[in-house]
């Protein structure tokens, strides 16, 4: 795992998962190229981390941010805003869970008594099932909340 936030790393994640993102939104929200560029490059500052194989190539990348997750709550918590991966199968699978393991370590060294996470993408609520079952996650309306 890297955390480099170059323009050539924020340009190669922007292409790396903007197709996949266009493809999967409602018609109406989708994002061109610039936008998503400058929002990954403005927002790269917070936790944000890209993955490799072992010859370099992009295979995911992720970014979270600190906040609060209701309303009215001033509780702050650890939110992944993004995740992208290329990883199909067990592969994908063993991905999701060590980027989250990735949040709950962060969030430990920096005071964070929370890690939250969910995905409009998760349409057939895989990713919850997987991060209940090995994770411990609680899952309340879609998003998932840990205490870590």
């Amino acid at each position: 795992m890297k955390h480099d936030r170059s323009s050539s790393v924020i340009s190669e994640c922007t292409k790396f998962s903007l197709d996949f993102y266009n493809q999967h939104v409602p018609p109406g929200f989708e994002c061109s190229y610039d936008y998503c560029f400058k929002e990954l490059h403005k927002n790269s500052s917070q936790f944000f981390r890209t993955m490799h194989k072992e010859d370099g190539e992009l295979i995911g990348w992720f970014l979270a941010a600190e906040g609060c997750l209701f309303p009215f709550s001033q509780t702050k918590v650890l939110n992944l805003r993004i995740y992208y991966t290329s990883l199909t199968g067990y592969s994908a699978v063993k991905a999701l869970i060590f980027v989250h393991k990735q949040l709950e370590i962060y969030a430990k060294t920096h005071n964070l008594k929370f890690v939250s996470t969910s995905s409009f993408l998760n349409t057939k609520e895989v990713f919850i099932r997987i991060l209940e079952d090995s994770l411990d996650y609680k899952n309340y309306g879609g998003i998932l909340i840990k205490e870590v």
